[in-house]
C-alpha cells in the first residue's frame, strides 16, 4: 500500500469516525430532548387538568351558592304565606303552589352535600306544615319547627360553601363579675 492509499483510508476512517460520533451525539441529544418534552407535556397536562378541575369547582360553587340563596328566598316567601294563613289574612294556597320550592330542594340535593340535602328537605317539610297545617304530621309549633329547620339548613349550607359559622347567643361566653 502506498502513502496515498494509506492517507485516503486514514482520512476516510477519520471522516466516518467523525460522522459516527456526530450521529451518536445527535441521537443522544434527540433522546434527551424527547424525554424533556415528554416531562414538559406531562407537567402541562397536569396544569391544564388542575385548571379544568378548579374551573369546574368554581362553577359548582356558584351553582350551589345560587341554589342555596334561592332556597332562602323560597323559605322567606313561604314563611310569610304561612304567617298570613295562620292569622287568617289569606286562605291556604293550592298544594302544588310550592313546586318551585321542591325543584330547588332537588337541585340542592343534587349539588350539595348529604347534610345540606337532608336539611333542605327537612326545611321543605317544615314549611309545608307551616303553610298547610296537618299535612306533614301535625306539629304543635310549626313556626318554631320551620325556624329551626331554616337555621339547620343555613348552618349546613355555610359549611358546604366554606363560610364561617356565625356566633350564636348560646355559643357566647358571658362573664359576670
Amino acid at each position: 500500500m502506498d502513502n496515498a492509499t494509506l492517507g485516503i483510508i486514514t482520512g476516510a476512517i477519520g471522516v466516518v469516525g467523525a460522522l459516527a460520533g456526530t450521529g451518536f451525539t445527535q441521537w443522544r441529544s434527540d433522546v434527551r430532548e424527547q424525554k424533556r418534552l415528554e416531562v414538559e407535556e406531562r407537567r402541562e397536562q397536569a396544569r391544564l387538568d388542575a385548571e379544568v378541575e378548579r374551573e369546574r369547582d368554581t362553577r359548582l360553587f356558584d351553582h350551589r351558592r345560587a341554589a342555596y340563596a334561592a332556597v332562602i328566598g323560597e323559605y322567606l316567601k313561604w314563611a310569610a304565606v304561612g304567617d298570613d294563613v295562620k292569622k287568617g289574612l289569606a286562605p291556604s294556597p293550592p298544594e302544588d303552589a310550592n313546586d318551585d320550592f321542591w325543584r330547588l330542594v332537588l337541585e340542592v340535593r343534587m349539588l350539595g352535600s348529604k347534610k345540606t340535602g337532608k336539611t333542605v328537605q327537612d326545611l321543605y317539610f317544615a314549611v309545608s306544615e307551616l303553610v298547610w297545617p296537618g299535612t306533614m304530621g301535625g306539629s304543635k309549633e310549626p313556626e318554631w319547627d320551620a325556624m329551626d329547620a331554616f337555621e339547620k339548613f343555613q348552618d349546613a349550607a355555610r359549611a358546604d360553601l366554606g363560610v364561617p359559622q356565625p356566633k350564636r347567643f348560646k355559643d357566647l361566653e358571658i362573664k359576670i363579675d
